[in-house]
This record gives C-alpha cells, structure tokens and sequence, in this order.
C-alpha cells in the first residue's frame, strides 16, 4: 500500500511556528484596534485549521514511525536469532581483530561463553604456527577484495587439540572505504581433512600394492620362463632329436614309405621349439638379462615390426650393463605397454624409442606419428586421471598397464610424463633415476639364474 508523501518534521516544525505567529500577530493588532475586524478572524479562523490539519498530519507520521521502528525491531530480533543459532560459527570483530560480537556456535567452538569472547583479540585463538599468517591476513585487510578465504588451525581455549579450520572474512567498510569491521565464518574441516589424509593413506597403499603385484608378476613371469625353457622346451628339443635319429635308423624301405610322416612329425616339434622360445621371450626374455635393456628393446622393435608392420627404431647410448634387473624389467615392459597403446590407438605407420642419460636420470622416450590428442587429455594421463572416454581415455590412462608403471616409477622415484598434439603424434617420456634403492639393494643378488635363450 503506498502512502502520499509527507512533509518532513523540521518543515512542519516551521510551518506550525510561521502559523503562531501569524495568531499572535493577529491578536496583538486586535488589541491595539480596539476589537477583531472580520478580515483577522478569517485568517485566525484559517491558521487554527491549517494547524488542526498539520497536527493529524503529524499524529499519522508519528504513527507510521512507530510501526516502521516495531518492524525493524522484529527483522533485528529475527537476524538476532538467525545469528545465534546458525550451526556454523559466527564472528564480528574490529578492524584491529578485537571481538565485538559471536554467537553461540562460536562461543562453543572456542571454548568460551558470549560476555568472556567480547572484547578479547581472536588473534589468541589463533593456534601459535599460524599466528604470523594470520596478522598479516589481518593487516591486508584494508586492501584488496572486500570477501576472502584462508586456511588456520583454531586453538580453542582450555582444549587440547587445535581445529582445522576454514575462515571467511566479509569486510565492512565506511563511505571513505576504511575498515569498520569484518564479519567472520569458521568452518571446521578437521574432519574433512582426516578424509583427505586417509584417502592419500589408501593411495599410497594402492600403490605399495600396484607395485607389489607388478613385482610379483614379474617373478612369476621368469619363474614360468625358465620352466618353459628348461623343461618343456628341452623336451620338445630332445623330442625331435629322437625322431631324427629314428628316420636316419630305419631301413632305406621303412624312411621311403615314411618319409611324408617323419617330415611332419619334425616339422611340428620345431613349429612347437618356436613357439616355445617366442612365449619363453613375451613372458621375460632372457636376452634382457643378459645383454642389457637395449638389446632387449631391438628386439621388441623387431617383433612389433614384424606382427604389425609398424616401423620401429631403437636409439639408445646406454652401456649393456648400466641398469639393474629391476629397473631394467620395469623400463622394458612400460615401453612394451606403450607399443601396445601405439597399436591399438595412434594411428601411426614409425616409432622411434630413445634413451639417454641426464646426469643421474634416465629419460627413455617413445614417440609415435599417429593421431595425438588435444593437452588437456595428456595433462589428465599424465595426472593419472581416469575421467576420459574412448581412444583417448585408453591411450592416456592405459588401463593397468600404465597406472602400475606411472606407480613404479613413483616408487623409485620417476615419473612419466605425457606430450602430444592433435594430427601430429604422442610422446611419452619415462623418467627414472640410474641410481635407486631397489637397484642398491639388488646388486647383492644380480648373479641369480637367467633363463637361457
């Protein structure tokens, strides 16, 4: 409902003190003309209604007020109320950091009832490591945004431990833009900050366990190598030794009538040799213990070429033995899971694999031709993310494959890093230090059995 404007009060204060004396004039040229003459009365008459009016005037305006002050009095009651009781603490302080006003939340956070907090610096709140950051975020708060954000620990009184806490300060500020006060929401996020550290914790486990597992398979892999070729394949071996000693035995008519089966026969058990040795070579090749990671690599390059015809070439200027099985194994097998990527997702026709040292750092690089993908895709790869679709989600991520390789050079202290660019190829970096722990605490054992070529 609108209301039609009102003079204000200092004006009618002036129009009723103009209409008294405008009676009081009246009156005294009465009494000096010896009696009213018709024209006063009339203005008399006029000036005591204008001044009835001014007064109804004035009784509504005040009544307006009254209501206007009961309802601002009702919305401070209701923020008065909205203040105490909202579950998250609440401060005021002044420009200096003096309290001047909390509410219950506050109160029970810091350990101290509302008439105890006012007047106190909430710097003493403020646990003793993080006391300096917060002068300071104190003493910048006459510049800069009027809302901002830190990160303290809260030291409540007579508590033990101190509170993780979040801190956002709203400035409020004068007409000439000086501080007044700063009103302040605490949020406590030790909780928050336990899940952080136990999900980091659950991490580092999965991790410990990826390179467990890695290590493990592994093992098994040379295990069953070194069965294949020390049992199955010197039996297959001995196998056609026998044959071919058999054909050469028998009469000229038995090796005639046979000749078709004992060619068969021979020329299953060396099909049988081959697979033997090809499976004895993709389980753990033995040419990667004995001859060193880039002969190893040649002849992966080689194999890749010859199922795929994919152009692979090796540049390598690392000496046979400059790297111990472990990391050898491990270099090896995420090239392998590389190449397998390339395959499957570049789009490529060469690859070229490199390795150089960098000081006390190994760099072994796999670059491909194909069809790349955009940064942010390489950025979240190289990440470890998993929030990719399609061939782009599969050659970043890889799978298994390259999240344990991405953790076992983690483990030594590596990294793998990822660059690639749309219609123009992908290149993907291992980096590995020529010196670590596992390497140390292997050269104990670098003379255990190798499955032999």
């Amino acid at each position: 409902m609108s209301h039609p404007p009102q003079p204000n009060p200092r004006e009618m204060n002036q129009r009723l003190a103009a209409l008294r004396r405008q009676v009081l004039q009246s009156a005294s040229a009465d009494r000096a003309a010896g009696g009213p003459s018709l024209a006063r009365a009339q203005d008399v008459s006029t000036a005591v209604e204008e001044m009835r009016v001014m007064q109804e005037e004035l009784l509504a305006q005040n009544q307006e007020l009254l209501h206007t002050y009961e309802e601002l009095a009702r919305e401070r009651q209701r923020y008065r109320e909205l203040f105490d009781f909202a579950p998250d603490p609440y401060l005021v302080t002044s420009a200096a950091g003096m309290i001047t006003d909390a509410n219950r939340s506050a109160a029970a956070v810091l350990g101290l009832s509302h008439r105890l907090l006012l007047n106190k610096p909430l710097f003493t709140f403020i646990d003793p490591r993080d006391r300096q950051r917060f002068r300071a975020e104190v003493q910048s708060l006459h510049k800069g945004p009027d809302v901002r954000r830190t990160a303290l620990r809260i030291r409540p009184r007579h508590k033990g431990a101190p509170i993780d806490a979040e801190l956002a300060a709203a400035i409020e500020r004068d007409a000439r833009g000086a501080v007044v006060s700063v009103r302040w929401l605490i949020r406590d996020v030790t909780r928050v900050t336990a899940a952080n550290e136990q999900l980091k914790e659950f991490h580092r486990r999965l991790q410990a366990l990826a390179a467990e597992v890695s290590t493990a398979q592994e093992r098994e892999r040379r295990r069953i190598a070194v069965e294949i070729h020390d049992r199955i394949s010197q039996t297959l071996a001995m196998a056609r030794l026998k044959v071919a000693a058999l054909q050469k035995s028998a009469s000229p008519d038995v090796q005639k009538r046979l000749k078709g089966e004992f060619g068969e026969v021979l020329e299953l058990l060396d099909q049988s040799l081959e697979d033997t040795r090809t499976l004895t070579f993709e389980l753990s090749p033995p040419i990667l213990y004995e001859l060193g990671l880039t002969a190893a690599l040649e002849w992966l390059a080689e194999q890749v070429t010859k199922r795929h015809k994919l152009k692979v070439v090796v540049d390598s200027t690392l000496p046979p033995a400059a790297l111990h099985d472990d990391l050898r194994v491990l270099l090896f097998h995420g090239v392998n899971e590389l190449l397998v990527n390339v395959v499957k997702h570049a789009k490529g026709s060469a690859v070229r694999v490199s390795l150089r040292e960098a000081g006390e750092t190994l760099r072994l690089t796999v670059a491909d031709d194909g069809q790349g993908f955009g940064p942010a895709v390489a950025s979240a790869g190289a990440d470890g993310a998993d929030g990719q679709a399609g061939p782009e989600r599969q050659r970043t991520s890889g799978g298994f494959g390259l999240f344990s390789l991405r953790t076992r050079l983690q483990e030594v202290g590596g990294s793998l890093e990822i660059s690639s660019i749309p219609d123009h190829g992908t290149r993907v970096t291992l980096v590995a230090p020529l010196t670590t722990t596992s390497n140390r605490a292997g050269e104990e054992n670098h003379g255990n059995a190798n499955p032999a070529s």
